[in-house]
């Protein structure tokens, strides 16, 4: 009996796993992680300085890609986490709306989306 308590408890936890991971694959899961790592570099950030620097910066196209490279590798490691998490869920989240919007399932994913 303790056999059969011990491997329903394991199989319970690998269903919690299961249903945890597809939560986080859920549209809302996905907009409410871009916008808590948005806020976090708002937060963490002058983001008015860096709009200040980008437009003395934006000479060339050429200079302007070395600025944002530089500001990148100067910035802390848990910045850089987050705009490249950031970005990665900023493209997901286009690429669902563009799907979305070519396909004609736009109240389709709305409802999902709630």
């Amino acid at each position: 009996m303790d056999r059969e308590a011990q491997l329903r408890k394991k199989i319970m936890r690998r269903v919690m796993a299961v249903y945890f991971l597809r939560t986080l694959t859920s549209p809302l899961a996905r907009v409410a992680v871009f916008i808590a790592a948005l806020s976090t570099i708002a937060m963490t950030v002058s983001v008015k300085d860096i709009f200040a620097n980008t437009v003395t910066a934006a000479h060339t196209p050429h200079s302007l890609a070395l600025y944002f490279f530089d500001a990148f590798t100067s910035t802390e490691f848990i910045i850089q986490l987050f705009v490249i998490v950031s970005m990665a869920l900023g493209i997901v989240l286009v690429r669902d709306l563009c799907t979305v919007c070519l396909s004609g399932q736009a109240f389709v994913f709305l409802r999902r989306l709630a």
